[in-house]
C-alpha cells in the first residue's frame, strides 16, 4: 500500500474512532447521566402500542409523593418553544422551556455566573453564554431584566455553559421557571396531556428496573386507555430510541419531544 493510501486510510479510522466515541459518550457531559432518566409511556389506542417520551404534568407529583425513598429528584419540563427575548431597543429569538427549579440542579448545568438554584424564584431566568453575549455584549448580565415575547418581565440570575451538540438538549438556550404565573402549564391537572416530558433522577442506578415494577400501572386509574411508564435512562436516549409496538426497535436520533408512537 502506498503511503497516501495509508495515509487516507488511518484518517478514515480516525474519523470513525471519533464518531463512535461521539456515539458513545452521548450526554456524558451531564455529571449525574448515570441516574437520570426520562419517563417513557407505553399507551395503547384501539389495539395498536407505541411509546413516546411524553407525560402528563401530574405525573410528576405523584412520583414525589408514593416514592420518595427511591427518586432523589423529579422535574416537570415543557415542549421546547422559540421565545423572543429582548432588552430595550433588542431582540433575539432562542428556544427554551419551562422548567421546575429541580431541572438545572438535576442536569447538574455548568454555571459561568450566578446560581444554578435561581429558578425557586418565580421571575429569574436562566441563559446560556451566547444568549448573554448576543443581548449584553461584553457587560454583566446578572440581575438585568428582559421581557420574554413582549409580556412576561424577568431577571437573568445566572448564566450556563451552552449544552454541547453531544447532549440531547443541546438547543436549549433559556430556562423559563415553572412557578412563574404566566406559565399556562402549571396548572394543568389534566392526566391525558401528554405534552411534557417528567425527568427522574433515581438515588441508584442499579434499582431502575425494581422502580419500574413499582411505578408501572401508576397512571392506569386515571386514563380509560391501557398505559404503562417506565423510567427510560439517559444512557439510552441516544442510541435506544426508536419503538414498535412498545418495545424497542432500533437507534436513532430523538431531539426531545416527541419519539416514536
Amino acid at each position: 500500500m502506498s503511503l497516501g493510501g495509508l495515509s487516507i486510510g488511518m484518517a478514515v479510522a480516525i474519523l470513525i474512532g471519533l464518531w463512535v466515541w461521539d456515539e458513545i459518550s452521548f450526554d456524558n457531559y451531564f455529571t449525574d447521566h448515570k441516574r437520570l432518566t426520562s419517563i417513557l409511556s407505553t399507551t395503547t389506542f384501539y389495539g395498536v402500542t407505541g411509546s413516546a417520551s411524553n407525560t402528563a404534568v401530574p405525573v410528576a407529583a405523584e412520583l414525589r409523593t408514593k416514592y420518595p425513598n427511591d427518586l432523589r429528584s423529579v422535574a416537570i419540563c415543557s415542549e421546547p418553544n422559540d421565545h423572543k427575548i429582548s432588552i430595550k431597543d433588542k431582540a433575539v429569538l432562542a428556544s427554551g422551556n419551562w422548567v421546575q427549579e429541580e431541572f438545572p440542579e438535576m442536569f447538574t448545568l455548568k454555571m459561568v455566573q450566578g446560581d444554578r438554584h435561581a429558578l425557586n424564584d418565580p421571575s429569574a431566568i436562566l441563559i446560556t453564554q451566547s444568549l448573554a453575549r448576543s443581548l449584553f455584549g461584553d457587560s454583566d448580565p446578572i440581575e438585568k431584566i428582559v421581557t420574554v415575547d413582549d409580556d412576561i418581565q424577568l431577571k437573568v440570575k445566572g448564566v450556563f455553559e451552552d449544552l454541547p451538540a453531544n447532549t440531547t438538549l443541546s438547543d436549549i438556550k433559556l430556562l423559563l421557571p415553572w412557578n412563574n404565573e404566566s406559565n399556562a402549564n402549571k396548572q394543568n391537572d389534566n392526566w391525558n396531556n401528554h405534552h411534557f416530558q417528567v425527568y427522574v433522577q433515581v438515588r441508584d442506578p442499579a434499582d431502575i428496573e425494581n422502580i419500574n415494577k413499582k411505578i408501572k400501572n401508576l397512571t392506569q386509574p386515571h386514563l380509560e386507555r391501557k398505559e404503562e411508564i417506565a423510567l427510560y435512562p439517559m444512557d439510552k436516549w441516544h442510541l435506544y430510541n426508536e419503538f414498535s409496538n412498545g418495545k424497542i426497535s432500533g437507534a436513532g436520533y430523538r431531539s426531545f419531544g416527541y419519539s416514536a408512537l
